[in-house]
């Protein structure tokens, strides 16, 4: 090696290059100078490994404290992971510093106590906790997300405090929010755990496409959304509460300024959703989608699963689903009873399980659908599904009701249309016949293929079968034009219904029988099957049937008359019937 004079003349270095610094790694110089005299042998002065101060480092005004830890190194800025549960190193500052630069920002192994909430504003910052631990003072917010900044993600570590972990967006009041507004976008929370404290992550005001994935939650409050808040998307996430009440796992809502200011789009898959009062509360929701979660309140059944619409500001909690889903131990509210008028519509569940508990849709609700679904219980809960007056279009289909319930399904008051049953199942948990009154209806709708064992038909004094009603004619002289007998049936818009009459007679002269519907919502094949059928003179025993469809739901009244000549019923085998198709 030459002489140190022999060297050529260099430049201060301004950018990440690793360089030696002095053994403290404080103050490391911006000239080769002490590097290279050392690696002549001139200086036995000890050096280590270090970092020049970087041109961004320069730009935002930041001078490292300790260049021995790279940039964007939280010790780097005089950062200490040494918080051992009761005191320890304040890193706000140390925080800050190194988001005024952006970028990547990691640590080294440790805990970290901040006094002081952080800020994220820099598009494109990254926080890699590196399995550390954050730890908050009392009140503060951990990290906040505000303005416009774009693609910050936070990953890879622990976030505790007494309040909010993470907000993204920014709290307000007031009607300042509208559509086209600007605010966070591409939002990445990734392998964080959240322990202690009030609520884990609040989104507010304007917010756009946030990504929340393998995440476990351990918070009084889970996720709230508060605003225009689009596309958020949850996933492989354990959100589990404290069992305290009036809590809630996932809420969405919009206390920001009201009209069209509400939530839109919202995906959650994959998750466990636990011990909230009430584990999914969207109260102003457009579209939003649950697949594959497990969801269960603390308790049984005396705190909620879901509830939808239950404090609203907005019109809209419209386009919801819920794909392969459990709710256990806490009902499922469409619109809970007495809070909201006719804004919760287009509400769908496909493959999902209700167990210990049940389904409930209250006023003024429309358009929901319950597909290929089972509901559970071995604790004798009064009613599987409960659908309210003033609701109207419901589809329940494939559904099995199984164990221990009083009631399969109950509808109440007599407003509202458009409620179709299709295909029930009902047993008990060992298989066999249960003791059940599957179906309780206060008004018309359709049903076909449930399962039976004994329906209620209101109105219906003839028969307690829903889905047949049927009234014997008994022998005897019957005067001419006077009436046979009345059947009283419901049925559904769009439903077919076959009429059958069974009659051994005799008659005096040419006779024939009058029908007559009230009210008359039938469409039938032909006019003269309808209204009249002409008896043999020679008497005898017919069978006649006619399948009409109806147009709208309905308690219809079917009156058979005699004719102009006096009939004489024979023997105990003369009925009519009236059975859904």
């Amino acid at each position: 090696m030459g002489k140190i004079s022999s060297y050529p003349a260099m430049t201060a270095l301004q950018g990440p290059e690793l360089i030696l610094g002095d053994q403290s790694g404080s103050t490391a110089t911006t000239t080769p100078t002490a590097v290279a005299a050392y690696m002549a042998g001139l200086t036995t002065t000890p050096v280590i490994a270090s970092y020049a101060r970087t041109s961004a480092e320069i730009a935002a005004g930041v001078t490292p404290t300790n260049y021995a830890y790279p940039p964007g190194c939280i010790n780097r800025y005089g950062g200490a992971g040494d918080w051992n549960g009761t005191a320890g190193t304040d890193n706000s500052t140390a925080f800050a510093q190194a988001l005024l630069i952006g970028g990547k920002i990691t640590l080294v192994s440790g805990a970290y106590y901040i006094a002081s909430g952080q800020t994220i504003s820099i598009n494109n910052t990254e926080i890699d906790l590196n399995n550390c631990v954050i730890v908050g003072a009392g009140g503060i917010t951990c990290f906040s997300l505000t303005g416009t900044v774009a693609g910050a993600r936070i990953k890879n570590g622990v976030i505790t405090s007494a309040s909010t972990k993470i907000a993204v967006g920014v709290q307000a009041t007031g009607s300042g929010y509208t559509l086209t507004s600007t605010g966070p976008t591409d939002i990445w929370l990734e392998g964080l755990w959240f322990t202690s404290g009030v609520t884990a992550i609040q989104l507010w005001g304007i917010v756009n496409r946030v990504f929340i994935s393998n995440c476990e939650i351990f918070t009084d409050n889970g996720i709230l959304e508060n605003g225009v808040i689009a596309d958020v998307h949850i996933d492989n996430c354990i959100i589990a509460g404290s069992s305290t009440a009036s809590t809630y796992g996932i809420r969405t809502q919009n206390s920001v300024g009201g009209g069209a200011n509400y939530p839109q789009g919202i995906r959650v898959a994959n998750s466990l959703i636990t011990n909230y009062a009430t584990c999914v509360e969207l109260d102003d929701i457009f579209d939003a989608m649950f697949v594959n979660c497990w969801i269960e309140p603390f308790g049984t059944n005396t705190n909620s699963s879901v509830i939808l619409a239950k404090y609203r500001a907005t019109t809209f909690c419209k386009y919801i689903k819920f794909v392969n889903c459990s709710f256990s131990l806490g009902p499922m509210y469409v619109q809970e009873s007495g809070y909201n008028t006719d804004y919760t519509k287009f509400v769908m569940l496909e493959n999902c399980q209700f167990e210990e508990t049940w389904f409930e849709i209250d006023a003024d609700t429309s358009y929901v659908s319950l597909i290929n679904s089972q509901l559970v219980s071995s604790s004798a809960i009064t009613t599987a599904i409960v659908i309210d007056d003033t609701v109207d279009h419901v589809t329940c289909s494939g559904i099995k009701i199984r164990g221990d319930f009083t009631n399969g399904v109950i509808i109440s008051g007599t407003t509202g249309v458009g409620i179709q049953l299709v295909d029930f199942q009902f047993d008990n948990v060992s298989g066999s016949y249960p003791v059940i009154v599957p179906l309780t209806t206060a008004r018309p709708i359709l049903a076909r293929n449930i399962d039976p064992a004994g329906y209620n038909q209101q109105g219906a004094t003839s028969s307690t079968n829903y889905e047949y009603a049927a009234a014997t004619i008994a022998a005897g002289t019957i005067a001419a034009s006077t009436v046979i007998q009345t059947l009283i049936f419901n049925i559904g818009a769009g439903q077919k219904i076959l009429i059958r009459l069974v009659m051994d007679f005799t008659v005096a002269g040419d006779d024939e029988l009058t029908f007559a519907f009230s009210p008359n919502d039938l469409v039938w094949p032909s006019a003269i099957a309808q209204a009249a059928l002409s008896l043999p003179t020679a008497g005898g025993h017919i069978e006649h049937t006619i399948v009409a469809t109806s147009t709208v739901d309905m308690q219809c009244t079917m009156t058979v008359t005699n004719g102009a000549s006096g009939l004489t019923i024979i023997g105990s085998n003369s009925y009519l019937s009236a059975i859904l198709l």
